[in-house]
């Protein structure tokens, strides 16, 4: 048997939706920021993880609250489209 579905290597799965993820792609509430914060006193210094960060949609609402977010993602468009909508915004402590 044969598979009718492409295989693509990893880090290429998405590669054609990084623009529509980005752009679509439904946004949490501000509720849960706020629940984040409160729950984990978070402060501005902290250090979070947000691994398969696509294009930072949650690591940009966590920017503000914390030091630094390390944003992880195995697609490289994921992470390029993340880095241009935090410069965008002028967001500057997300690696």
């Amino acid at each position: 048997m044969t598979s009718s579905t492409p295989s693509y290597p990893p880090g290429e799965l998405f590669a054609s939706t990084v623009s529509y993820y980005a752009a679509f792609r439904p946004r949490y509430a501000p509720e849960f920021y706020t629940l984040l914060a409160e729950r984990f006193g978070l402060d501005g210094t902290q250090r979070t993880l947000d691994p398969g960060a696509g294009p930072g949609i949650i690591a940009l609402e966590l920017a503000p609250l914390v030091g630094e977010v390390i944003a992880v993602d195995p697609e490289k468009g994921m992470l390029e489209e993340g880095r241009r909508l935090a410069a965008e915004h002028g967001i500057t402590n997300i690696t």
